[in-house]
């Protein structure tokens, strides 16, 4: 702890917990200690970088009616 090598990081899910650092110094910009996505975080991004038509996107991405 004393070297900085443990980060806190915060998770909406999981809540704040305690990792290790960089293995190594990486500059003066250091390590940005980021937290895991939530399930699905990523997937309108990923998929919109994807190539696929918009109309399939919008499709595949719309809430199914209950």
């Amino acid at each position: 702890a004393a070297r900085g090598s443990l980060q806190r990081v915060d998770h909406p899910q999981a809540g704040p917990a305690i990792y290790a650092g960089p293995p190594w110094w990486i500059g003066p910009s250091g390590w940005e200690a980021g937290r895991a996505p939530l399930l699905g975080e990523h997937t309108i991004p990923v998929l919109e970088g994807s190539g696929l038509e918009p109309s399939l996107l919008e499709a595949i991405t719309e809430e199914p009616s209950p």
